[in-house]
């Protein structure tokens, strides 16, 4: 993993879950990690936990993949600061508790959007 040191990785869903333990992983590893998920506070305890602890940061920023614009600006930072990424992990996921067949179309279209 040393030829990782200091690379750029963009993690969506990085507040919970896999994406927070894959977000981590990378810190630890010495890459710079821009944490991407819808609750911002969660991101930054996360990241005041593990930056600082090895040679990798965690940027913590607020993206909601349902809002292209969020999207964008998520891109802009990332340039922005970095210039560049080398890793990207598309986590970010969204779940109903529904039968397919309920005919709820707007159900279907908010995942399909992910």
């Amino acid at each position: 993993m040393d030829r990782w040191i200091g690379k750029v990785a963009v993690v969506t869903g990085a507040s919970s879950g896999i994406g927070e333990k894959i977000a981590i992983k990378l810190v630890s590893h010495g890459m710079k990690v821009v944490g991407c998920a819808r609750n911002q506070e969660k991101l930054k305890q996360i990241a005041s936990e593990i930056n600082e602890k090895g040679q990798g940061e965690m940027f913590p920023f607020k993206c909601d993949l349902k809002e292209e614009l969020q999207i964008l600006e998520m891109f802009k930072f990332v340039k922005e600061k970095f210039g560049t990424m080398h890793v990207m992990v598309n986590n970010a996921g969204l779940g109903h508790f529904t039968s397919l067949t309920s005919g709820k179309t707007e159900v279907t279209d908010e995942m399909s959007k992910l």
